[in-house]
């Protein structure tokens, strides 16, 4: 097939789900298809893909599993969908972005002024801020250098292009050759941190740069550092153990042994400070720790991106567009 799709994982965020599809769907270059997967939503999701009022709407391809497989599966199963497809380009994001109305198309500039080739670049991806104007999920720049040189990260600075180590898939531009290099993202890291861990690896066979003219609103529920700390509900604590172990592995897998050390600080520390008095101490503290201790050991698989897609994936078929009240009643 070829061209561009727009990828997107959504659960349960029906309100930023069309807040999202909106905006990309009146880009200023628009994406060649948009491809949505429902990771077992039970709110009105559904019936928004079907009947959702959205301009060129005709472009949508919606999919939905019917058991929820965390974020890393879901974008695991997306990006197979998308790779299977043959697209050339995949442009990922979660439901709660909301791109700019040029940011695809100072993406796709940022590739055609600077590179040749696909093969010479990894990613590309856009600048996230919050609601605020805040900075958020932001990449970390690659200060990584031959010995006794300077790190490159501002080579293409003057383009407005900043070379980077890591990111997450807010708004980030994929060539195809990258997933035919390293294969797409791992499904066993299930929560947190599968962008990192698929961009870390992207890193290493071409640069991946941050496009300071292709901007997104990230509406996260919680801006600042992820912490254990900061959840609030007792699921949200259950969730947290898979960054603290994921990020673990990802020191260990990238990064010094100092680095890796001083991870596993901040997990006792946090632990320690979980025990103050504030709600849900004991299961703060043991999501902290439990994920780090297994942080230590755990070794993902990776897996081909030409295997099955899940049996209890579908495609949805979609109505002619209606108003929101009615695609409700009709669900």
């Amino acid at each position: 097939m070829g061209g561009i799709g727009a990828l997107v994982l959504t659960y349960n965020r029906e309100a930023l789900l069309s807040r999202c599809l909106q905006a990309i769907l009146t880009q200023s270059r628009l994406p060649d298809e948009v491809i949505v997967l429902d990771n077992a939503s039970t709110d009105g999701t559904v019936a928004l893909l079907r009947y959702g009022p959205f301009p060129n709407r005709e472009r949508i391809r919606a999919y939905r599993l019917e058991r929820n497989v965390g974020c890393a599966g879901g974008f695991d199963v997306l990006v197979r969908i998308g790779w299977q497809r043959g697209l050339d380009w995949i442009w990922c994001m979660d439901d709660d972005v909301i791109p700019d109305p040029t940011a695809l198309e100072a993406l796709l500039a940022a590739y055609g002024e600077n590179f040749s080739r696909p093969e010479e670049v990894s990613f590309l991806v856009s600048a996230a801020r919050s609601e605020a104007g805040a900075p958020s999920n932001v990449p970390e720049i690659d200060l990584r250098a031959p010995w006794l040189h300077c790190a490159n990260w501002a080579d293409r600075l003057d383009r407005g292009l900043v070379r980077l180590r890591w990111s997450t898939f807010n708004s980030i531009l994929i060539p195809r050759c990258t997933l035919n290099r390293i294969g797409g993202l791992c499904a066993d890291l299930y929560y947190a941190g599968e962008d990192v861990d698929f961009t870390l690896r992207a890193t290493e066979v071409a640069p991946g740069y941050l496009v300071g003219s292709s901007k997104v609103m990230h509406l996260r529920a919680a801006d600042g550092v992820f912490s254990a700390l900061t959840r609030s509900t007792r699921a949200q604590i259950a969730l947290a153990r898979y960054y603290y172990r994921n990020t673990l592995y990802l020191r260990r897998r990238h990064y010094s042994r100092l680095r890796v050390a001083s991870f596993a600080g901040r997990c006792c520390l946090e632990a320690l400070l979980a025990l103050a008095a504030r709600p849900h101490r004991l299961r703060r503290a043991a999501s902290i720790l439990g994920g780090a201790v297994a942080g230590l050991w755990f070794a993902p698989r990776r897996l081909p991106l030409d295997r099955p897609l899940p049996a209890d994936l579908s495609e949805l078929r979609l109505g002619a567009a209606a108003s929101q009240a009615g695609a409700v009643a009709r669900a």
